[in-house]
């Protein structure tokens, strides 16, 4: 029984990975059909309004109607993050709106740099306000990878200080 009882936790584990990894693809699908459709090659947000009317019973079986306000979001940035906010609205509805102009548009500014040390690999952004983030990778001869996500302040301006740089974007 507990063989059992073990093997249906991991059967658990790996079908809720697979569905996240699925998911995840899912919403990268959908930020690069968007952004391909109505801006290739660019990197940004849209955020588009997406308000809707409700009507609802109240306690004392009134109609009562009520405005629903939610902000689609769709980002994709040269640091390879992408980000769909899924607000209710279809991707045709989205790439409709965006055409029509009822969504606004913020350019991501940041300049990308890839930086090399030995073994290490960073992709560090360099921001409008002067920030910097990085996200390093180390590999090793046995074959396995060290991750560092966000990276800040002194340790990424010493990496763009001592390491091998190139821009990227």
């Amino acid at each position: 029984m507990k063989k059992f009882f073990a093997l249906l936790v991991i059967l658990l584990a790996v079908a809720g990975y697979a569905y996240a990894v699925g998911m995840d693809n899912y919403y990268y699908t959908t930020v690069d059909q968007i952004f391909d459709a109505v801006n290739p090659g660019a990197y940004g947000s849209y955020k588009c309004v997406n308000t809707t009317t409700e009507t609802f019973k109240d306690y004392e079986n009134k109609m009562r109607t009520r405005k629903i306000k939610n902000t689609c979001e769709v980002v994709r940035l040269k640091t390879g993050t992408k980000i769909y906010g899924d607000c209710g609205l279809g991707t045709a509805e989205i790439i409709r709106r965006i055409k029509a102009g009822k969504c606004t548009f913020e350019k991501d500014t940041s300049v990308i740099y890839k930086c090399q040390k030995g073994y290490s690999i960073c992709r560090v952004a360099k921001y409008a306000d002067g920030t910097a983030s990085a996200s390093c990778d180390t590999k090793y001869k046995d074959g396995s990878v060290q991750t560092e996500l966000n990276k800040t302040g002194e340790d990424v301006q010493e990496i763009l200080r001592t390491w091998w740089c190139t821009t990227k974007f």
